[in-house]
């Protein structure tokens, strides 16, 4: 079971459905228990090819988890884009959120 917030957002897209295929969501995986956390990378994943999803999370597990493109911002700019492992390698992104 979805924790109250994490199915509010899936209520969300499923009532939009018919209506808009783009949704961003902020899920904050930070409060949820590891099986809550599990569904609702499942339940993103399920929607992929129907609709495009816009994840804000900074939790790299559960990113880890959705697969495809992420789009690290810095200041308001796309600082880099890729697939996990390369924005995780990228040296602007190490030296902005690691401060090496």
């Amino acid at each position: 079971m979805l924790n109250r917030k994490a199915r509010i957002a899936v209520l969300i897209v499923i009532a939009t459905t018919e209506t808009c295929r783009r949704q961003k969501l902020a899920p904050n995986v930070t409060g949820m228990t590891d099986d809550e956390t599990m569904r609702t990378a499942e339940l993103f994943v399920s929607l992929a090819g129907k609709h495009s999803l816009v994840v804000v999370e900074h939790d790299m597990a559960f990113v880890e988890k959705l697969g495809g493109l992420v789009t690290v911002l810095h200041e308001g700019s796309v600082l880099a884009e890729g697939d996990l492992a390369t924005v995780q390698n990228d040296q602007r992104v190490i030296e902005v959120y690691l401060g090496r």
